[in-house]
């Protein structure tokens, strides 16, 4: 007996249970994770290993028409063969050898969930025998209902989504239950070729279905979260999420008949909290013309003069105020080791120089060369490293790779990271790292929140007291109704990255930030509203933050403080003295009573051989009481005398200068400066 069973019994059971074995290897139940709103509203259900929408309904709610028609479209025989069908298989391997390669399947349903079920690898030999080993498995172990309903539930779509129901949902905004026999034809087609454009489309898809709402935000938490629940909790706001992408679509549809490519991206966050309300990645999460796949809200962007609030509250920090005066006009720097021909010389927007003006006009008007004049002043490594408590973690090269231009969004940035940052200056200067899923009912003790430096409360209430002010900002802007909120309190800071490749507005309450980001997802300059190229040459204008994200963010932020009361920035008390019409004081000499202004430290200016050079004079000026008197020494030589903040002038000759002056009290300063000649 012992004899037979080795002989006949062992070598007929080994295959099979090695077969069993091999099956238990791809048939474990499928993890999906459904996602739920800070209400608890489900978002969607995803799939992390496929990265797509899966909603996994089991074979008796799955319409016996949606059965029926899958089977004899996609194998006819299924019934009746036990995973492989010998006849299409014969038939497939005489054209593959005709052809020299795969070119033909031949795949019953089994066979096309046991390639699901597998990890993705070319169409070879090898790999059609180890799927028909694992089919036949599949028959053996489970049967044909089981491998039914997986099939239903795993095969792709389009539209990333995985599995009948959520094509429903993607393609219609729909329920099984729900779908027309018409509808059900249209799904049924589509796994033989899922991303072709099936000429029933436009007929049976009359409007966005609900499937792709959130789709960035989902998988944006998925690929962060991948361990996370079956059940997940976050702190999104699908009623407002759906509005915002609806705000989206609409305002860009017009521009998008002129730039085909435009797309879109918007951020909301509490500043109460760090919960992330709502995200939107693309103007069409499913336009591939677009690529409305790419989610632009985490995309790595030049942020324009989004950077210029942070740049004035480092300022601040160093003992400047709103009222400290910087100048706007013709400068050149250069860093050490650097030839002269590579010195930055700083250009306004409007190509003009504006001459001396307060921080507050500066920064309400967006000037570039009084912000490149202040961080000249306080410095590329501290400015870097306030950025850095601000929560920018993308800056990650060396200050002077960026230069002095950084303030003008010569780096890249987030538009998650730099709403973020925007929520801590409404937040008085305080840090709080955004999160997207819920950790409870509500944050009640923010133990993440800290200040970014001593004070930070007023320098931050500095920064918002001019963002929130209209009138500041009438002289570059005029009165742009995309940048206020009627009956709301708003500070707001627009940018434009170089060539219009970027248009960026961002802005907060005490409550809300919100940041929008318009432009290609490849990184393309967007065209004008004539059609042309968006730069300066367009002659339609170009497109510029306050003219092509201002009004997405303005709807934006009136869906967000829908039903909300007003709420009024916090006044902080500051000492009157600080900043006013002076020089910026160091930390090395707060208490000195005068400093020159003008001409910057190490500042290069041209000498045009067109114009005499006296007609091309530098002014020489100190930020001084008017009783101070002070003596000009250039190139040790007496050049003038001055009275409080009255002018020197020099006539400029090529070279280095040196430029000493000496007050009536013994105190001195001394800096230096060069002229070079420009044909």
């Amino acid at each position: 007996m012992r004899t037979l069973l080795l002989r006949f019994f062992l070598p007929c059971t080994l295959p099979v249970l090695a077969l069993l074995l091999y099956t238990g290897l791809y048939d474990a139940p499928p993890r999906t994770r459904t996602f739920l709103d800070r209400n608890g509203k489900v978002i969607g259900t995803l799939n992390p290993a496929y990265g797509g929408l899966q909603d996994w309904t089991p074979l008796d709610r799955i319409p016996p028409e949606a059965v029926e028609r899958t089977i004899r479209a996609e194998d006819r025989w299924f019934y009746w063969h036990r995973g492989i069908n010998p006849f299409s298989i014969a038939k497939a391997l005489v054209d593959n050898l005709a052809r020299g390669r795969v070119v033909r399947g031949g795949s019953t349903i089994t066979q096309q969930l046991a390639k699901n079920l597998m990890t993705p690898a070319p169409r070879t030999f090898a790999n059609k025998f180890r799927e028909s080993l694992l089919a036949l498995g599949l028959e053996m172990k489970h049967g044909k209902a089981w491998i039914l309903e997986r099939y239903l539930n795993t095969v792709y779509y389009g539209r990333r989504s995985y599995g009948i129901a959520a094509a429903a949902q993607a393609y219609f905004g729909k329920d099984l239950l729900g779908l027309t026999s018409q509808e059900i034809g249209f799904l049924v087609a589509k796994p033989k070729a899922p991303n072709r454009t099936s000429p029933l489309a436009p007929l049976l898809i009359k409007e966005r279905g609900g499937g792709e709402v959130a789709r960035h935000f989902l998988e944006y938490v998925a690929q962060n979260r991948p361990n996370a629940a079956n059940v997940l909790q976050t702190t999104l706001d699908l009623d407002l999420q759906t509005n915002l992408e609806q705000a989206t679509a609409r305002l860009l549809a017009g521009r998008a008949f002129q730039d085909p490519k435009l797309t879109a991206a918007a951020v909301v966050i509490d500043v109460k909290t760090g919960d992330l309300l709502a995200m939107v990645g693309s103007r069409d999460y499913l336009d591939e013309n677009i690529d409305g796949q790419v989610n632009a809200a985490v995309a790595l962007r030049q942020p324009g003069s989004t950077l210029k609030p942070f740049t004035y509250f480092a300022a601040f920090a160093k003992g400047f105020g709103p009222d400290s005066i910087v100048p706007d006009q013709p400068l050149s720097f250069q860093a050490a080791g650097v030839e002269e021909s590579e010195s930055y010389a700083p250009q306004n927007f409007d190509r003009r120089f504006h001459g001396n003006m307060t921080i507050r006009e500066a920064l309400a008007n967006s000037y570039n060369v009084p912000a490149v004049v202040t961080l000249n002043q306080i410095g590329l490594s501290y400015y870097h490293e306030i950025l850095r408590r601000f929560g920018f973690t993308t800056l990650k090269r060396p200050p002077m790779h960026y230069g002095l231009a950084v303030t003008l969004g010569s780096g890249e940035v987030t538009l998650l990271e730099l709403t973020n940052a925007y929520a801590a200056l409404a937040r008085g200067g305080h840090f709080l790292p955004y999160r997207a899923v819920s950790v409870g009912a509500r944050r009640a003790v923010p133990v993440q929140i800290k200040s970014i430096i001593p004070n930070s409360i007023q320098y931050a209430a500095d920064v918002t007291s001019i963002l929130t002010d209209p009138d500041a900002r009438l002289k570059a802007f005029g009165f742009n109704e995309s940048m206020t909120i009627e009956g709301h309190d708003v500070a707001v800071k627009t940018g434009t990255s170089y060539d219009h490749r970027d248009n960026w507005t961002v802005g907060y309450t005490p409550s809300y930030a919100v940041g929008v980001w318009v432009g290609h997802a490849d990184g393309s300059p967007m065209l004008g509203p004539d059609g042309s190229m968006s730069t300066s040459g367009s002659t339609a204008g170009p497109t510029t933050g306050a003219t092509g994200a201002a009004p997405l963010w303005h709807a934006a932020m009136e869906n967000v403080l829908r039903d909300k009361a007003p709420e009024k920035f916090a006044v902080v008390r500051d000492n009157p003295r600080r900043g006013q019409r002076s020089a910026v004081p160091t930390i090395a000499e707060p208490r000195k009573p005068w400093r020159i202004v003008n001409p910057l430290p190490n500042a290069t200016f041209r000498l045009h051989a067109y114009l005499p050079a006296v007609h091309q004079k530098i002014a020489a000026e100190a930020g001084a009481a008017q009783d101070q008197n002070l003596r000009w020494f250039l190139n040790d030589r007496f050049l003038g005398a001055s009275q409080g903040d009255s002018t020197v002038w020099i006539v400029p000759e090529p070279g280095k200068h040196k430029l000493t002056v000496k007050s009536q009290d013994g105190s001195q300063e001394e800096i230096a400066f060069r002229v070079v000649s420009e044909e």
